[in-house]
């Protein structure tokens, strides 16, 4: 890593840092559970995260409301793009119908593009996901990237 790429290495983990650490933070959580995966610690974490996500979608969204007494995933409906672009507004949660939103749009490689939304939360988390499996193939931060 050269100084210009030390230097902006430095400075994105600083800028994190001064806002409380969120994405290193997740980052360190993303590595945790996947470099240990089979430990009861990161079942624990994934059991945990899942039943969050699945209580948050039966209590705050219109699609979900009918599975609120559900005892695992297996008594969710398999969805597809097509059926939340059918129910878009179904799928929205209450809990951020007055708060700030990001869109998220993917290229439509399979014909349509795709929008869904985030919270900053899952901003944050996406992040650190592409982070870790950024350094997977040998990307750090600070490099320079190019798209093609």
């Amino acid at each position: 890593m050269n100084t210009s790429e030390l230097f902006r290495n430095k400075a994105f983990w600083f800028i994190d840092f001064l806002k409380g650490s969120p994405l290193r933070k997740n980052y360190e959580d993303v590595k945790f559970i996947l470099e240990n995966f089979n430990s009861d610690e990161s079942i624990r974490k994934r059991i945990d995260y899942l039943n969050l996500l699945l209580n948050h979608a039966v209590n705050t969204t219109s699609y979900y409301t009918d599975y609120k007494n559900f005892k695992s995933i297996l008594d969710f409906p398999v969805i597809d793009k097509s059926t939340i672009r059918q129910n878009s507004s179904e799928f929205l949660s209450a809990k951020y119908k007055n708060k700030k939103i990001y869109s998220s749009i993917t290229s439509g490689s399979t014909g349509t593009p795709f929008k869904i939304f985030q919270d900053n939360n899952k901003k944050i988390r996406n992040t650190a996901d592409v982070i870790y499996f950024g350094e997977l193939a040998k990307h750090t931060i600070g490099k320079k990237l190019i798209y093609l």
